[in-house]
């Protein structure tokens, strides 16, 4: 039963590695995220014309001289 159920028992480690793997893929997600985001910038730093049309359609952004008119999205 001590075995078991101690503070260094089986169960106690079955929970704790249960806990190392979650953590794990947590992290490798995160990884992954940010070599994503990551590959964005670059792309976005290299191409003008992809980071005009996001700042366009996202903050409403124009030249000086144009006109921006807003047409409502349908609900």
């Amino acid at each position: 039963m001590f075995a078991l159920f101690s503070r260094y028992g089986l169960w106690t480690r079955w929970r704790v590695e249960q806990q190392y793997r979650q953590v794990r893929r947590s992290y490798e997600e995160l990884v992954r995220r940010a070599d994503s985001l990551a590959q964005r910038l670059r792309q976005l730093r290299s191409d003008s014309t992809e980071l005009e049309r996001l700042a366009r359609e996202h903050y409403g952004m124009a030249r000086p001289g144009e006109k921006l008119y807003r047409v409502p999205e349908e609900p």
